[in-house]
C-alpha cells in the first residue's frame, strides 16, 4: 500500500481533538503503510485575546464535541477558559512543536498532538508556552537541545506551511478544521469522517475500501 493520510488541522481547534481517536484507529490499522503528513492551517495565527462574552461559548461548543465525539473536557481546562484573567490563544508554537517532533521522528508527531491536547483540553495548561512544550518533548525523550533547534527551524517557514495547507484544503473543497485527505499514486480523496465521531473504526474501514480499489 502506497498511500498517505494529509491531516490539516490545528492544536487548538476542539473539532480536531475530537478528531484524535480517528487518527489512532488509522494508526493502528495501517501502521507505517499510511504515511501521516501534518499540515497545521494556524486557527490562531496571531495571538487573540479571548473575551469574557465569549468564553461561554466556547464552552458550550465544546459541550457539544464531548456528546458527539466522546472526548473528554476537563474541569481544569473549563475553569481555566471560565476563570483566568487572561485567556490567550495562540498556534504558532503548538503546531510548530508536532512539526518539529514528526522531523525528529516520525514515529511520535502523532503523540506530541495528542500529548498537546490533552493538557490543554484535560490539563488546562497553556500549550503556547514553549516550558509546557518543551516538558512535553522530554515525556517522549527527545533531547531538549535537539527540540529546541527544530522547533525554531519550523517556526521560520511555519507561515508558508500554513498557506500551503489552507491551498490543499480549498484544492479538496475541505470544509474547515479538521479534514482528511487520501493520497494513492498522486490522486486526492477527501475523506468524509464526521460520521465517525465516536466510531473511529468506519474511518479506517472506510481508508481500507479506498485502498483495496
Amino acid at each position: 500500500m502506497d498511500a498517505k493520510l494529509h491531516y490539516i488541522f490545528d492544536p487548538l481547534c476542539g473539532w480536531c481533538y475530537a478528531a484524535s481517536p480517528l487518527l489512532t484507529a488509522l494508526k493502528d490499522r495501517f501502521g507505517d503503510e499510511l504515511e501521516l503528513v501534518f499540515h497545521p492551517g494556524l486557527l490562531f495565527a496571531a495571538p487573540r485575546t479571548i473575551d469574557q462574552s465569549y468564553r461561554e461559548h466556547i464552552i458550550s461548543a465544546d459541550l457539544r464535541i464531548a456528546a458527539v465525539a466522546g472526548v473528554e473536557f476537563g474541569a481544569a481546562y473549563i475553569n481555566r477558559v471560565r476563570t483566568a484573567p487572561v485567556l490567550r490563544y495562540h498556534s504558532e508554537l503548538p503546531a510548530a512543536a508536532v512539526l518539529a517532533t514528526h522531523a525528529l521522528n516520525t514515529s511520535l508527531g502523532l503523540r506530541m498532538l495528542k500529548l498537546i491536547q490533552q493538557s490543554h483540553y484535560q490539563s488546562g495548561e497553556d500549550v503556547s508556552d514553549i516550558a509546557t512544550l518543551t516538558t512535553l518533548a522530554q515525556t517522549l525523550r527527545l533531547e531538549a537541545k535537539a527540540f529546541a533547534q527544530a522547533l525554531e527551524n519550523i517556526q521560520h517557514s511555519l507561515p508558508t506551511i500554513a498557506v500551503e495547507a489552507r491551498n490543499l484544503m480549498q484544492v479538496v473543497s475541505g470544509n474547515g478544521f479538521p479534514t482528511l485527505v487520501l493520497e494513492q499514486d498522486g490522486e486526492f480523496q477527501l475523506l468524509d469522517h464526521s460520521s465517525a465521531y465516536g466510531k473511529p473504526y468506519l474511518l479506517a474501514n472506510r481508508v481500507a475500501q479506498f485502498v483495496a480499489a
